[in-house]
């Protein structure tokens, strides 16, 4: 039950230009070492894969999509259907981000054709392509380099927001880590750990008086449209319209505030 830290510090995880997936059995809370091992692979993967749980799904945690996989086999008193996952993955050499398509099926012994169906239980089912579709952008700073170092690309955010051939949902879905990564460039590490969340940002942000509290409710209000579109909740056009142009605006003025800080 230990992942052992050769595994998390292997030189091919710092390589640049790479999506990096991982796959292991256990989940990290069965694992001895989970305090060391996941904020590590945490900051360099992109597509987290676990099982033993039996519990089929996915879930996104900041820029990391996380899928379980269900079983073929439960014992006799779980109260789980047999359930497996097909998953494709699209990338565009670098210039387009990483696409996860997963395709999620479950037993339906009613079925007289097929056995196992798409599982449309998922909030983020698309029923036109019987997958769940997850965006996570490939452009993600290597772990090697001091986050103060790193800098935001305002013409990729502008070019996302506007990206015609994409729904607004998945331009958001596009935008959630160019935030994070904003609000993560103007806390120093000792403040809040290596990756953090939304949550332990926005609460950085609030008690060390960073903004004045109108610009904090306006991040916060970013933050909770955002989390809307990960849990695949319906929002109005109005809505969606407010977060595609409140958020590059957002992304850009953290970016001019870590400009000026000395």
């Amino acid at each position: 039950m230990v992942l052992g830290s050769n595994q998390w510090h292997c030189r091919e995880l710092a390589k640049d230009n790479i999506d990096h997936v991982v796959l292991v059995h256990h989940p990290f809370e069965w694992l001895r070492d989970e305090n060391a091992a996941k904020p590590s692979l945490m900051a360099r993967m992109k597509l987290f894969l676990c099982g033993h749980t039996h519990a089929a799904g996915l879930t996104t945690i900041n820029d990391v999509v996380s899928i379980r996989a269900g079983a073929l086999n439960p014992g006799a008193s779980e109260n789980v259907p047999y359930t497996y996952n097909w998953i494709e993955l699209h990338a565009d050499n670098g210039v387009k981000p990483l696409k996860i398509e997963y395709f999620p099926r479950r037993w339906n012994p009613n079925n007289s054709i097929n056995k196992f169906c798409p599982d449309d239980s998922n909030q983020r089912f698309n029923h036109n392509t019987q997958s769940v579709v997850d965006w996570v952008a490939s452009n993600f700073r290597p772990d090697n380099i001091p986050l103060e170092k790193q800098g935001a690309s305002e013409s990729r955010v502008d070019s996302i927001s506007q990206q015609r051939d994409l729904d607004a949902e998945a331009r958001l879905l596009l935008l959630r880590p160019e935030l994070f990564q904003a609000m993560r460039r103007l806390v120093a590490l000792k403040d809040v750990g290596t990756k953090g969340t939304f949550g332990q940002l926005l609460r950085y942000f609030k008690n060390n008086t960073v903004f004045d509290e109108a610009k904090i409710e306006q991040m916060h209000e970013c933050v909770q449209r955002l989390d809307k579109v990960m849990r695949g909740e319906k929002m109005s056009e109005l809505e969606l319209a407010w977060a595609l142009e409140h958020i590059p605006e957002m992304v850009g003025h953290l970016s001019e505030r870590k400009k000026n800080v000395v």
